[in-house]
């Protein structure tokens, strides 16, 4: 299993065999640090495969209850194009003028595409409600994208690299420190 969180949830569901924790890895291409440049837009990018469970959803909920007025921050989305009925759905329930401010990619990419869509966002919010691994925030984090992630599952595990924000708004979740990030070679092996 890729974390020790996966080992123990096969142990306590009476799972008695033989357990082993290898962590998945990331292709190298991810680890290619780059600077943002700011200007007057502020870009949020979310990646998944498009699954609810993914907390998607109500993060784009949140994210307009929180910029709705600040039409320089937008919004971009990443899914496989799956769970293109959730996006129509979305869709029909917020303003178009909001709507307007959401980017979405749902066609296949190439990891060197999606690290260079990476390049123009300024923050990566992961709010999936469960995670073995989680991929996505750690793809990111090799590239220096600070990161936000739910408090839990398997994103406890990434060693020395987060803190926990101390404000309500923020409550139960992780900031990470894209210097501090993992990517050393006993981490992700390529």
């Amino acid at each position: 299993v890729p974390t020790e969180w996966n080992r123990q949830v096969f142990i306590d569901n009476g799972y008695q065999q033989p357990i082993h924790t290898i962590p998945l890895g990331i292709y190298d291409k991810f680890k290619q640090r780059y600077k943002r440049e700011f200007t007057d837009e502020f870009r949020i990018l979310h990646y998944n495969a498009g699954e609810p469970r993914k907390g998607w959803i109500p993060f784009v909920h949140a994210f307009f209850a929180e910029f709705k007025d600040q039409p320089s921050v937008q919004l971009v989305l990443k899914n496989s194009g799956i769970h293109q009925c959730n996006v129509n759905k979305l869709r029909s329930n917020l303003p178009p003028h909001l709507f307007e401010r959401v980017e979405i990619h749902k066609s296949q990419m190439s990891i060197q595409e999606l690290i260079d869509l990476a390049r123009t966002c300024h923050l990566f919010v992961f709010p999936s409600l469960g995670e073995g691994y989680g991929l996505p925030p750690r793809e990111m984090l090799a590239t220096g994208l600070p990161t936000i992630i739910t408090d839990g599952n398997s994103f406890s595990e990434l060693p020395n690299c987060y803190h926990k924000i101390p404000t309500y708004k923020a409550k139960g979740c992780f900031s990470f420190y894209s210097r501090w990030a993992p990517i050393s070679e006993r981490l992700f092996l390529g």
